[in-house]
């Protein structure tokens, strides 16, 4: 006999279940959402749908609502993530029939559907319409930047004045990229740069600006850039380039703007869409508007 379940939504103010739901992301992902949450960044544009047992949450879908400039055009799609089930509860059938639900009573206003998914999945989201899509992403040998103008400091989001310019930075932040960025996306940046990865930000001197940062090995990636102002990607890569031997753009720069060699490469994560998505040239959708 099929089993019968409901679905919560939008419980994000009841403790026990919310708390649930953490414990789970921590579980799947590696990551709590109660700091997004205590820190006041989960509002209305994220919402959790899930089915709950016992008073857990046993799976979930979650929606977020995006502002999105592509081309300087305006839409407004939908990202879907934090897709997971409790190991206790898989193989029970309960993926299929949650997305169905979420995809039929929360996403038919939006300009169209987006995720990302790992590579154990990639045959389950072509079943709901989802096509996969090519990203790609700049990068810069370092032996062919130039000096910059620009020097460069960690930001501690623990002291007081770094907080303040970080948040200050984020308010003002301007698109990234003129191929595609997200707007009105503050929650999600201060879940990144004062949770998740807090250690992460350096200050641009003297723009007044923020850069999001990480290495690995002899690769510096440069995530994204809170300015409000526009910054060329060429001078801010050789900021953050000490000792590395390439720099990888978290965002798409104007390709033919660009006066030294590159190499676009493909990117790694798997981008599904469903929709008409609005771009036929190489893009890369910021990593600071992946929820």
């Amino acid at each position: 006999m099929k089993e019968s379940f409901c679905i919560k939504s939008a419980y994000q103010n009841n403790t026990p279940l919310r708390r649930s739901l953490s414990a789970l992301a921590e579980k799947t992902f590696g990551f709590s959402l109660e700091p997004f949450y205590e820190m006041k960044a989960w509002n209305e544009k994220y919402i959790p749908f899930s089915i709950v047992r016992d008073g857990s949450v046993a799976a979930n879908v979650s929606i977020n609502r995006v502002s999105m400039l592509a081309r300087a055009h305006q839409y407004h799609p939908i990202q879907i993530g934090t897709v997971m089930t409790d190991p206790a509860f898989q193989k029970r059938g309960y993926a299929r029939p949650l997305l169905e639900h979420v995809l039929e009573t929360a996403c038919a206003d939006a300009s169209f559907i987006f995720l990302f998914a790992n590579e154990h999945v990639l045959s389950f989201y072509p079943k709901f319409g989802f096509t996969e899509r090519e990203e790609h992403e700049v990068v810069f040998r370092a032996e062919d930047l130039l000096s910059s103008h620009y020097s460069c400091r960690p930001l501690n989001p623990d002291c007081a004045g770094d907080l303040s310019r970080l948040r200050r930075a984020m308010i003002a932040a301007q698109p990234v990229s003129p191929v595609v960025s997200v707007q009105d996306n503050v929650s999600l940046i201060r879940f990144y740069t004062e949770y998740n990865m807090r250690g992460n930000c350096v200050w641009l001197e003297p723009l007044n600006a923020v850069a999001l940062v990480e290495r690995e090995g002899d690769t510096v990636f440069l995530l994204d850039i809170l300015s409000r102002s526009s910054i060329n990607p060429e001078e801010a890569a050789a900021s953050v380039c000490k000792d590395a031997a390439e720099v990888e753009l978290g965002y798409m720069p104007e390709l033919n703007a660009l006066s030294i060699p590159y190499t676009l490469r493909k990117h790694d994560d798997h981008l599904f869409v469903r929709g008409n998505f609005p771009l036929d040239e190489p893009f890369l959708i910021p990593f600071l508007a992946r929820a």
